[in-house]
């Protein structure tokens, strides 16, 4: 939100303006709206790609996510990538049941 990053301007701390990507929409509450949470999703995207093209390097995590440790050592070993991808979708057809319609899962 505009407040929010005034303040982390201010601080002079590095912060994403997501408005330059053409959306300041507020995405609170989006997971029921697969449009904007895809429209978010390119967002980010796009954000990670200018941070790619000034030269930085990009570690994303969920904000559900916590590192019990610094992933940089490992990540530097595995010299074989140029990207890793992990997900929480642990079956589509599960993920699929947003409406809860399918008796087989419980959401």
């Amino acid at each position: 939100d505009p407040d929010s990053l005034a303040v982390w301007v201010d601080l002079r701390l590095p912060v994403l303006d997501f408005s330059a990507f053409g959306d300041g929409s507020d995405f609170r509450g989006i997971g029921s709206d697969q449009a904007r949470f895809r429209k978010m999703g390119a967002m980010k995207v796009a954000a990670f790609l200018s941070l790619l093209e000034l030269g930085r390097e990009v570690l994303v995590s969920d904000v559900d996510s916590s590192w019990l440790a610094d992933p940089e050592p490992y990540l530097r070993s595995v010299t074989s990538l140029d990207i890793g991808v992990t997900t929480d979708c642990l079956s589509r057809e599960a993920d699929a049941n947003k409406d809860g319609s399918s008796t087989r899962f419980h959401p």
